[in-house]
């Protein structure tokens, strides 16, 4: 199966209806073709949403068993001093620490990067990567 890493924003957009578009539930019907990646970073973003939306009636229980039931691979997390020396690119490319974890994963693999995150595709269209990017609501 063709690799491909995941940031908090699929999951997001898989969990909560507002946050669907055409282009999510494209790649939700391909699941099955695809060894889902993440790095360790994604349980926490994700847990954390999982956690604020329970507060608006998600149930949680649901939404761990879809999460179990997508059967992601979890990258565990750097040692300290490797996520130290991710710091320089996030503050060069204006990202977030743990986007440049989905990048660094993305680029380690070399696999493709799928994201609702506008500025997160751009620095993994700007390394070169694949991106599949699930912004958008219309048919492409």
């Amino acid at each position: 199966m063709k690799p491909l890493v995941l940031d908090a924003s699929v999951a997001a957009a898989w969990l909560m209806p507002s946050q669907a578009t055409k282009a999510s539930e494209r790649l939700l019907l391909r699941i099955g073709e695809l060894d889902l990646i993440a790095p360790h970073i994604f349980v926490w973003e994700v847990g954390n949403l999982l956690v604020r939306q329970s507060r608006r009636g998600l149930p949680l229980p649901d939404a761990r068993q879809f999460l179990d039931d997508l059967c992601i691979g979890y990258v565990e997390s750097y040692p300290p001093h490797a996520v130290l020396n991710l710091t320089d690119e996030a503050a060069a490319t204006g990202l977030s620490l743990f986007d440049v974890a989905y990048l660094a994963l993305a680029a380690e693999l070399d696999a493709p990067l799928a994201s609702r995150d506008g500025a997160l595709i751009a620095a993994a269209a700007g390394l070169g990567l694949e991106c599949l990017d699930l912004r958008y609501t219309e048919a492409q």
